[in-house]
């Protein structure tokens, strides 16, 4: 499966990105390849690659990894880059585990069915307003006054549940998440997307 997560350094073009492909994984063998594409005529190799976007726009980044036995997944997703100033609100990014599939039928076993935010940087980041969201549409908003702690991680389970500081409830009645391939997108109060997550499983 081809995946990958990209989180943005600063608010305008010249834009530097952070791209990590670490989270894809070959179902029988190792991954040994990783080529990027980044919608702008710039391409990379590597597991971890960082890219500046020089002007304002919209670029597909494309990530194809290829295992030992030579067999190659694709994922790529849409990324804004625009100019315009708002102020610094932390580093926060999508992480380790993205449960989308869950045990059994999702749809049965809504809260195992979870994604995890990182806040990465060294001081705490008041999500008032942030909202998390997928290819289809599904969108949550962060309860109001919800803070996330420097170094801390945040679980969003699909389901419903009692809210604490590290572990957060949508409250759907039904699966977001495709278990094949999705886009998780993180904005900030003003819209900006802070963190992206793609992932595409790979074709037998």
């Amino acid at each position: 499966m081809a995946a990958f997560v990209a989180s943005v350094d600063g608010e305008s073009a010249p834009l530097t990105v952070h791209f990590d492909g670490s989270g894809s994984y070959g179902r029988t063998n190792v991954i040994v390849g990783f080529v990027w594409a980044f919608g702008d005529g710039h391409s990379a190799s590597g597991r971890q690659v960082t890219h500046t976007y020089a002007e304002p726009g919209r670029y597909t980044v494309e990530l194809t990894v290829t295992d030992r036995r030579g067999r190659s997944a694709r994922v790529s997703s849409g990324m804004d880059v625009r100019v315009r100033q708002l102020p610094t609100v932390g580093c926060l990014c999508f992480a380790e585990p993205f449960h989308a599939n869950a045990v059994g039928n999702d749809n049965a076993n809504l809260n195992d069915e979870y994604v995890t935010v990182h806040n990465e940087g060294p001081w705490d980041v008041d999500l008032t307003a942030w909202t998390l969201g997928d290819e289809g549409g599904h969108v949550y908003r962060f309860p109001a006054g919800f803070v996330l702690r420097a170094e801390a991680y945040v679980s969003i389970h699909t389901g419903t549940g009692t809210d604490t500081a590290h572990v957060l409830y949508w409250g759907w009645h039904e699966e977001i998440w495709n278990n094949e391939s999705d886009i998780a997108i993180l904005w900030d109060a003003s819209g900006r997307i802070v963190s992206l997550y793609a992932y595409m499983d790979a074709q037998e």
